[in-house]
Formats: C-alpha cells, sequence, structure tokens
C-alpha cells in the first residue's frame, strides 16, 4: 500500500481549501442509505462513514488499498505557522486486484476534526485496458442504471456521443430536476471541471445538498467504463464549518499565550455512529438482475 502526505497551509483556510462557505448546520447530517427511494452508497460505503469502516465494507468485496492519502489542518499567520492538527486519512484508493473489468473505489474524507467522514465516493469499472473483450452492451448497460437508481434528474450527451451522463440531485431528501443546457436538447447539473474523479466543483454546493452521477463510456455500442460518483455537500459544508471554528479556536488559544504550539501528535481518529451492516433496503444489490452487469460483488462478472 502507497502512502502520501500532504500539508494544507493557510490562514483560516482549511486544508488548502477555500473559506468555508454558509453551512446548512453545525453537525453532520444524519447517515442514510437512500434519498427519495434511490440508494447512495457506493458498493455499501456511505457517506458519513470513517477510513475504518469504508475499509470494513469493501475489503470482504475482495477491494485492497491501493494509496492512502494524509494531510493536516492548519493555521498560519505572516507565514509562520501557529497551529496543526493531527494527520487524518483525507483519501483512500482501493482496487480489486486481478479483477477484469479493472475495478477501484475512490473515497474522500474530511479531517479528525469534523469526525474523518467520507463525503465523496467514486467506483469505476474500465475496460481500456484490454484485458478483457468489451461485452456489455450499451443498452442494458442504460437499462440497469434505470433499474437501480430510477428516472435522472438530468443527462447530458456530448456531441461526439462518446458518453452519456446521469444526474440524480437530491435537495431537502427529495430529488430534483436539473436545467437544461442552452441547446434545450438535454439536462444537466455539470457547471464545469472535470468528469473524472470525485472533483466535483464546489459550484454544486449551492445548488445541491447530495448529488450522484452515473457516466458510461461508449465504444461502438459497447461499454469502455463505467462509474458512480456520490458527493454529499451538505455534510462537506457541515465538515468546513466545523473545521474552519475549531481551527480558529485552536489558533487564537495560541495566539493568546493560553497554550504552547503543541508537538506534531500521532495520528488520531474520530468518527461518528454508522451502523456495522448497511441495510439492504434501496441498495443497488436489490436492484432487477441484469445480464451481464457487474456490480462489483460478484468479482465484476
Amino acid at each position: 500500500m502507497k502512502k502520501s502526505a500532504a500539508t494544507g497551509v493557510a490562514l483560516v483556510i482549511v486544508a488548502g481549501l477555500s473559506a468555508a462557505p454558509a453551512a446548512r448546520g453545525q453537525a453532520a447530517p444524519p447517515v442514510v442509505t437512500a434519498i427519495d427511494g434511490r440508494p447512495i452508497d457506493v458498493l455499501g460505503a456511505l457517506p458519513g462513514m470513517t477510513p475504518e469502516q469504508v475499509r470494513a465494507v469493501l475489503e470482504p468485496q475482495g477491494f485492497v488499498v491501493k494509496d492512502e492519502h494524509r494531510k493536516e489542518l492548519n493555521y498560519s499567520q505572516n507565514k509562520v505557522v501557529v497551529w496543526t492538527s493531527p494527520e487524518f486519512v483525507s483519501r483512500l484508493i482501493l482496487e480489486k486486484p486481478g479483477a477484469a473489468p479493472a475495478e477501484e473505489v475512490t473515497a474522500e474524507f474530511t479531517s479528525g476534526v469534523s469526525g474523518n467522514q467520507l463525503v465523496a465516493a467514486t467506483r469505476s469499472y474500465d475496460w481500456t485496458s484490454g484485458r478483457t473483450p468489451l461485452n456489455w452492451d450499451l443498452k442494458p448497460a442504460n437499462d440497469y442504471v434505470v433499474k437501480t437508481w430510477g428516472r435522472h434528474s438530468g443527462f447530458h450527451i456530448p456531441a461526439d456521443d462518446a458518453h452519456v451522463v446521469y444526474w440524480y440531485r437530491f435537495i431537502d431528501g427529495r430529488t430534483t430536476t436539473c436545467p437544461r443546457t442552452p441547446d434545450g436538447m438535454s439536462e444537466t447539473c455539470y457547471e464545469g471541471g472535470n468528469l473524472g474523479g470525485p472533483h466535483v466543483l464546489d459550484e454544486y454546493s449551492r445548488t445541491s445538498d447530495v448529488l450522484m452521477r452515473v457516466a458510461i463510456w461508449n465504444h461502438q455500442g459497447k461499454v469502455l467504463r463505467f462509474e458512480q460518483l456520490v458527493d454529499d455537500f451538505q455534510r462537506r459544508d457541515a465538515a468546513r464549518a466545523l473545521e474552519k471554528a475549531e481551527v480558529e479556536a485552536k489558533a487564537k488559544q495560541v495566539l493568546s499565550g493560553g497554550d504552547k504550539p503543541p508537538p506534531k501528535p500521532r495520528p488520531t481518529f474520530t468518527g461518528i455512529d454508522v451502523p456495522k451492516s448497511v441495510p439492504a433496503q434501496g441498495r443497488a444489490d436489490k436492484a432487477a438482475p441484469v445480464e451481464n452487469i457487474p456490480t462489483g460483488r460478484d468479482g465484476g462478472k
């Protein structure tokens, strides 16, 4: 397993991010398995879980940790670091060795200050390595999306017809539609940025509490890549507000002379209470079976 470390250095800026937007609440929202009847887990990993809990869900399915990223929160003044938090796992990349097609899950977490909670996760099945033939037809793949998650909030098909993206947009516990593109031909929740990975732009948090994206890349009527992303902006915003307040409070204590800058501590992790087993109701594995659809729970068959 590869470990990476990164330190975010900024004045009242958390882990290199811009100042936290106005949060919808100081406390993180409760852990749920579905919104408006649509499952929001990624192979059983739910927003709000800690890195340990995510591993406990995915490793029995054959996944192993490929890469682990760690960060710190800190406060600096006049380019001098005043306070630094314990390290925390900010991202896990897990893969299923030898799987064909290749399977991978990327999970992103808040800091230990806010519970080290999962806020975004992506799972992908990738045939681009050429290790296995393209055996999943495009229509059954699209049918699988609808049977698993229901009618979408919007969709996007580029001019080259290389892929289709389905959006599931949730506000106040309900599915909401996405605005149409200027050409009026499709609906989209996409406002720019990179379609790959769990790095959806902050602009989404202004219009969504939770956003799920399912993308299917097409090659001559066969699926070349299948990807599901879940991003919990409501939880991310609440975490940023908690982190900002904690960093400011710790720095103020140091600057007032009430405390000396502490030595770098050993990493500690805290988390919210999440059920050990994920309820089956609303889960993707309860969807109607579709021939040759990889679910990630059966070795990618």
